[in-house]
Parts: C-alpha cells; sequence; structure tokens
C-alpha cells in the first residue's frame, strides 16, 4: 500500500487517512476508465468493420455528420435535464444507455435481412461512437467534480493511464476473438458495463469521505436571480441555460468550443483517410477488418502507453496544459506532410496511431 501511495499519490496529502480516500478514488476511477476504453476499442472495431463492409468508406462523411449532430444534441440535452443531479448518477445513466443500447442492437442484428437491414448497421456505428464520446466524458467530469487543480496534476497522468490499458486489453481482445462472429463481440461491451458502475459506486463512497476535509472550489458559480438583475452586464439576456447565460462563461466556452471544433474536425478528416484506406484494401471483409481494428487499437495503446510515462509527466508538471495541446496539431501537420508524397494504407494508419496516441496520453491528461 505504501508503495502504490508513492507511485500513484506522488507527493500526496500528509495525512495517512486522507491519502487513502486519494489513493482508492484514484483506484475506482482508474479501474473504470480502463474497463471504459477496452469496451469502447471493441466496440468500435466491431462497429467499423460491420459498418465498412455493408456501405464501404464512401459513406462515412454522412454519418460524420449525423454523428456530430447527434453528440451536440444529447450533450445540450444532457446539461439541462442532469443540472442539479450528482455527477456520478449521470456517469452511471450513460453507461446503462450504452449497455442497453447495445443489446438492443446486437439482438436486432440476426433478424435483418442482409438487403434491407443495413441501416441497422449505420445506426448501430453512429450509436458506438457517440456514447463512446459521450460515456468517456462522464467519467472525466466525475474526476474532475472531486479534484483540485493541484489533485489533478499529481493523479491524472496515473488515471489516463487507465485509459491506455483499456486500449491494450480492448485490441488484444479484439485480435483473440476474432474467429468470434464479428456481432458477438457486441456482448463484450455489454458485459463491461456492470463492472464500471461498480467502480463508479466505489467512487463515490471514497469520495464522499474526501470532501469532508478537501473543499472543491467550483469553477462556475450561478448565481442567484436576483444577483443577475442587481448586474444586468454579467448576463446575456437572450441565453436561457441557468450556466452559460453568464457572459464569462460564454466567452470561456466560446473558445473552448472553437478549440473543439479544430480538433474534432482534424481527427474526422484523419479518420475517414484511415478507414478508406483500411476498405480499399480488404475490400470489406469484415474478420479481416476486425483483426485489422483490434492490431491498431492494441499499437495505440503501446504508444500512449510510452508517451503517457515519459512525455506526459514533464508537460503536465512542467508547463502550460496549452503546450500539450498545441503538441497535437504540430505532429499531425507533419504527418499530414508524409502523406502527400502518395496514399497508402500504412501512411494512413501512422498518422492516425500518432493522433490517437497524443489524443490519450498528452491531449487528454
Amino acid at each position: 500500500m505504501n508503495l502504490l501511495r508513492r507511485l500513484i499519490l506522488n507527493g500526496g496529502p500528509a495525512d495517512s487517512q486522507e491519502a487513502r480516500w486519494e489513493l482508492l478514488s484514484a483506484l475506482s476511477l482508474w479501474s473504470c476508465l480502463c474497463l471504459l476504453i477496452a469496451a469502447v476499442v471493441v466496440a468500435r472495431a466491431a462497429g467499423a468493420s460491420m459498418f465498412l463492409s455493408h456501405f464501404g468508406g464512401r459513406e462515412l462523411a454522412l454519418v460524420y455528420v449525423v454523428g456530430g449532430l447527434a453528440v451536440v444534441a444529447i450533450l445540450y440535452g444532457m446539461s439541462w435535464a442532469t443540472h442539479g443531479i450528482r455527477y456520478d448518477r449521470v456517469a452511471i445513466g450513460t453507461i446503462l444507455a450504452l449497455g442497453f443500447g447495445t443489446t438492443t442492437f446486437r439482438l436486432v442484428l440476426p433478424t435483418t435481412a442482409a438487403d434491407e437491414g443495413n441501416w441497422v448497421y449505420g445506426a448501430l456505428y453512429v450509436f458506438l461512437e457517440t456514447f463512446a464520446l459521450v460515456t468517456t466524458m462522464q467519467v472525466w467530469t466525475l474526476a474532475n467534480s472531486l479534484f483540485s487543480s493541484a489533485q489533478a496534476k499529481r493523479l491524472y497522468v496515473f488515471i489516463a493511464t487507465g485509459g491506455i490499458e483499456g486500449s491494450l486489453f480492448g485490441g488484444l481482445t479484439t485480435r483473440m476473438l476474432s474467429f468470434l462472429p464479428t456481432a458477438d463481440l457486441l456482448w463484450i461491451v455489454v458485459g463491461l458495463c456492470p463492472p464500471m458502475i461498480v467502480a463508479i459506486r466505489v467512487f463515490k463512497s471514497q469520495a464522499r469521505h474526501l470532501r469532508q476535509v478537501v473543499v472543491k472550489e467550483p469553477a462556475v458559480v450561478v448565481p442567484p436571480r436576483d444577483a443577475e438583475d442587481a448586474d444586468p452586464g454579467a448576463t446575456v439576456s437572450w441565453i436561457r441555460h441557468p450556466v452559460l447565460r453568464q457572459r464569462r462563461v460564454l466567452q470561456l466556452a466560446s473558445r473552448l468550443s472553437l478549440l473543439a471544433f479544430l480538433a474534432a474536425f482534424t481527427t474526422n478528416i484523419i479518420d475517414f483517410y484511415f478507414k478508406t484506406s483500411a476498405d480499399e484494401q480488404f475490400h470489406g471483409d469484415t474478420p479481416a477488418l476486425t483483426q485489422f481494428f483490434g492490431s491498431f487499437y492494441l499499437l495505440v495503446g503501446g504508444l500512449s502507453l510510452g508517451m503517457q510515462v515519459l512525455l506526459t509527466p514533464v508537460i503536465v508538471r512542467r508547463s502550460s496544459g496549452f503546450v500539450g495541446l498545441a503538441l497535437t496539431p504540430v505532429v499531425l501537420s507533419g504527418g499530414t506532410l508524409l502523406n502527400l508524397f502518395g496514399a497508402t494504407l500504412f501512411r494512413a494508419t501512422l498518422l492516425k496511431l500518432l493522433d490517437s496516441g497524443f489524443a490519450h496520453s498528452v491531449q487528454r491528461s
């Protein structure tokens, strides 16, 4: 236990009881993120393989539009519907939605005819990509609800390795079970949902103790209505959202939205290039595509783990967060220049590998 404290807490609280609560909180989040990313890797490998086999790579552009609209609608709707609800309950709700939705799609898939049921594979792809993003965001939001900035700098490097280990586990599982029908891999996603919920429940119990000794200052304070009326310049009257209507929050959200837009735009182009290259290489062979994507996510996990151990701690502790965010476009620009000399699956995979490696290590932390 003392060794774990030194490795994970990295100069954490001197009080042994507080250190124990912080350690167990970090370990439970690590476990949840590991299981979640493993499920996401299996889901994405299976969903992409079945989609490419039935539609081909050129239809991905339409799916990105539908998926993006779905993510915006879900996240904005959740920001309204979950206002005032505990973060652990929101995270558990999204995991349950992922589990029940995946179960429904798996039960529907075998009953659809080959020609008439192609829409199901498109809907499955959009669902898995959407909830992979939304559920991962909810887990990190749960972490941010407890840990302060100082704690995050000490703990997030370790917690993020849970997702990297999950990528390794998910990629290895997909490769080892490639002899199964690709649709049956969806049951792995369903089976990993209950342990995720258990990990969140453990986190909640430890967080309750930790909040008794460490008070986290809220990043955004929602003023009462009478305070808004006293200072009308502090809010934007035509926005009804209780948080976004604050002018200073809206300014910060606008800048972050621009950054998120540019990152998503670049990532989607790279993903489109990568998957269309894979489709052209394997000609819609579902088992071969599944094994290829499993191997790819296995490589992503290995690269991300190396970066997380060697590069991320230095950036997180010795520089601002914007330095880490700036590294991603710089590296991707170099990788894009390499692909201008000729489009091959190897170069597309290398570019996607760099994108995913930075996203799961430096950028995420």
